[in-house]
């Protein structure tokens, strides 16, 4: 039997941040094309799509995104007298584009709903009990590595949400959590948050072991010299 699809049509806002469902965005709407897009979702109680930049310009011109984005739903607006708005958005599902044109400024696109490819639920359990242990003790040693003190945080329930809120807080480029989005399962997303989550953790152990360049107590009749070579 054939998989059951959805298809959309919806205008498309290319960022420089990835949007994950369940996860939320705020966003200051100042551009003219964007300021009409937004007044039109406003008034037609529509969602938008949120798209990483691929390669182009946030702010003018236009930039190509790439094909797997997030449907973001307007949960609060405030429109300004400039005719600007603040907006909150909420990521709701992830979507691949389908096909995309330019209209009045901006992208609109047909898009095809995207499921999450599951597997045996006792893993998925035991994948996200391992994630979110290797998560909490990275944000506990980055805390202690920059002297901040910790925000108190929260896993959502279950999972798939579980995958997506560690991607959206990964202190990671955004090209990587772009590659988060986009796995196929969430099986795939956690195993990839594993292997990240190692990498950070090792790299801020060197990091905070690391010598200088040069012993502080170097004798200071013989210093030690900068060379530009």
């Amino acid at each position: 039997m054939d998989r059951q699809t959805t298809t959309l049509d919806i205008p498309l806002f290319p960022l420089r941040t990835v949007l994950f469902p369940g996860m939320t965005l705020p966003l200051h709407i100042f551009e003219e094309r964007y300021k009409r897009m937004i007044g039109l979702c406003l008034e037609q109680r529509r969602s938008f799509g949120v798209v990483l930049i691929k390669s182009g310009p946030e702010v003018g011109g236009e930039a190509v995104p790439y094909d797997v984005g997030t449907v973001a739903r307007i949960i609060n607006a405030v429109p300004m007298a400039d005719g600007c708005f603040n907006i909150i958005t909420q990521g709701a599902a992830r979507f691949q584009v389908l096909e995309s044109r330019h209209q009045a400024g901006y992208l609109t696109a047909r898009v095809e709903l995207l499921e999450e490819e599951e597997v045996d639920a006792r893993q998925l359990a035991e994948q996200q009990a391992d994630v979110q242990q290797r998560f909490e003790q990275l944000v506990e040693e980055l805390s202690k590595l920059t002297e901040r003190a910790l925000e108190p945080f929260d896993f959502p329930p279950g999972p798939t949400a579980t995958s997506y809120f560690v991607a959206a807080n990964l202190p990671v480029d955004a090209w990587e959590k772009q590659r988060l989005l986009e796995a196929a399962s969430t099986d795939l997303r956690l195993t990839v948050e594993r292997r990240i989550l190692r990498r950070e953790r090792d790299m801020l152990r060197h990091f905070a072991t690391a010598r200088p360049p040069y012993a502080p107590d170097e004798d200071e009749d013989n210093p030690a010299r900068f060379s530009p070579n």
